[in-house]
């Protein structure tokens, strides 16, 4: 089996937890809509779900280019497959199954945001030793994000975790989606 075949089968697994990430909180976003009756809207929670809907969108582009990859193990693979459950996990932090009765979806991020902001720096920890990986491995060149997203992201997780005052937590929204649209500089259409 050629490495290209082991990425085709490895991305199977991986878009299914990505895809299951996703479903969450389109379900979620669609729920809200559907019911403007309900009080519990909360720009929070809106700005949340969109921005890990992005990161969801990001990381699935961003795995492309493991397609170059001259062989693949089981530790990659698994390490991957890790990567993905940490950003799965931190949105269905945001997309429960059931809210409690009463709760507001404002209300159920705050009550759960030491989940949602530990799943968050884990991605960050993933995404820096994904990072190195690519140095070593592809050949990619160094880039100065590694030494943002984990030195300043990590303690932002950290304070989330830690604060209930909403005002923070819109403060780190805003500046995880502004970090996000920085870093969607670095793309382009062209796979070749």
């Amino acid at each position: 089996m050629t490495a290209a075949d082991l990425f085709t089968h490895n991305r199977i697994i991986l878009g299914m937890i990505i895809g299951l990430g996703m479903t969450r909180i389109l379900m979620t976003f669609a729920y809200v809509i559907q019911n403007p009756q309900r009080k519990n809207r909360s720009s929070l929670h809106l700005l949340w779900m969109g921005s890990i809907a992005l990161e969801l969108i990001i990381w699935w582009w961003w795995q492309l280019s493991l397609r170059y990859l001259p062989t693949w193990s089981f530790e990659l693979v698994f390490f991957v497959t890790g990567y993905a459950l940490t950003i799965f996990m931190t949105a269905i932090m945001l997309a429960p199954d059931k809210m409690p009765e009463g709760e507001s979806y404002a209300d159920f991020f705050m009550r759960r945001r030491h989940w949602f902001f530990g799943f968050l720096g884990a991605t960050l920890v993933f995404d820096s030793l994904d990072t190195v990986m690519r140095i070593f491995i592809l050949g990619e060149p160094l880039d100065w994000n590694l030494f943002i997203q984990v030195p300043i992201g990590l303690p932002l997780c950290i304070l989330g975790w830690y604060s209930s005052s909403r005002i923070i937590q819109h403060v780190l929204v805003g500046g995880h989606i502004i970090y996000q649209l920085h870093i969607l500089t670095y793309f382009s259409l062209n796979l070749d």
